[in-house]
């Protein structure tokens, strides 16, 4: 599995995203992720998706690696504890 942004922002408008949230899309969508690794259901709430409520995830994945430059991890670190 490979974790990024992409190279183009023009379809932020054509899913109803604001690039001002570029950023902080990023790391929720991260933290989404990474709870749907940590368990085969998922409760999850967030600012910029639907909530998820007792969902169960599948296939479960019995092996994750996730690589992550130095630049997105601060932005990630720093994000999330807004």
């Amino acid at each position: 599995m490979v974790v990024g942004r992409g190279s183009a922002t023009e379809a932020y408008p054509l899913f109803g995203f604001d690039l001002k949230d570029y950023d902080r899309l990023f790391v929720e969508k991260l933290e989404l992720l990474l709870k749907i690794r940590q368990n085969e259901f998922v409760n999850w709430s967030g600012r910029f998706r639907p909530a998820l409520n007792n969902l169960p995830v599948y296939p479960v994945s019995k092996m994750w690696r996730i690589s992550m430059p130095a630049q997105l991890s601060r932005v990630y670190l720093w994000f999330r504890h807004l």
